[in-house]
């Protein structure tokens, strides 16, 4: 990472002096000027190399707007239809909602709850939880749990819903230094 850094600022510093190389020729700066003039004359095909490396930045600028352009903003927030209005919910609501959803239908305790939200208002659920006395079958019906909970209390669409098993229980004492929101 370094050397592309590293590199990254070499062009930009190149850059900076090939443009101000150009600009000097076509405006008069004194020093600057003579300089360029000079070191032109000694060196021409310095000339092709500049306009090698404002090619190379403008490229660069071009591929960072696009990358800005179309960079997915992840949502916090959900906007929920109501015949009063709009309710804008954050995440967290969805995730504490689904957690207490598990713990009251199978009452499996030790569970990480995680969602994103997709550009159309869908979720797609991750579910972690610890033990290792858990079937398949229980992961069926907490997809089905989580996939219900969200559904009939705030009509969110599921997408996709994930469980995980793991066998240690450090999820337990992750999902509790997670500061737990307050659902209204």
């Amino acid at each position: 990472m370094r050397i592309i850094k590293g590199l990254i600022a070499l062009v930009l510093l190149l850059g900076l002096f090939g443009i101000t190389g150009i600009y000097s020729q076509t405006e008069d700066i004194g020093a600057v000027s003579a300089f360029f003039s000079d070191l032109m004359e000694q060196y021409p095909d310095l000339f092709y190399f500049y306009q090698v490396v404002l090619f190379t930045l403008l490229g660069l600028l071009f591929l960072l707007f696009i990358l800005v352009l179309f960079k997915t903003v992840p949502k916090k927030e959900i906007r929920i239809q109501r015949e009063t209005g709009q309710a804008k919910l954050p995440v967290a609501t969805l995730e504490s909602l689904a957690k207490v959803a598990i713990k009251e239908k199978l009452g499996v305790d030790d569970t990480q709850v995680s969602i994103q939200l997709t550009k159309k208002q869908t979720a797609v659920v991750t579910v972690n939880i610890a033990g290792t006395e858990l079937l398949v079958s229980t992961g069926q019906q907490v997809e089905q749990t989580v996939a219900e909970a969200l559904h009939n209390s705030l009509q969110v669409e599921t997408k996709k819903v994930t469980v995980i098993f793991k066998k240690n229980k450090n999820i337990a004492r992750a999902a509790l230094s997670k500061k737990e929101p307050r659902v209204i």
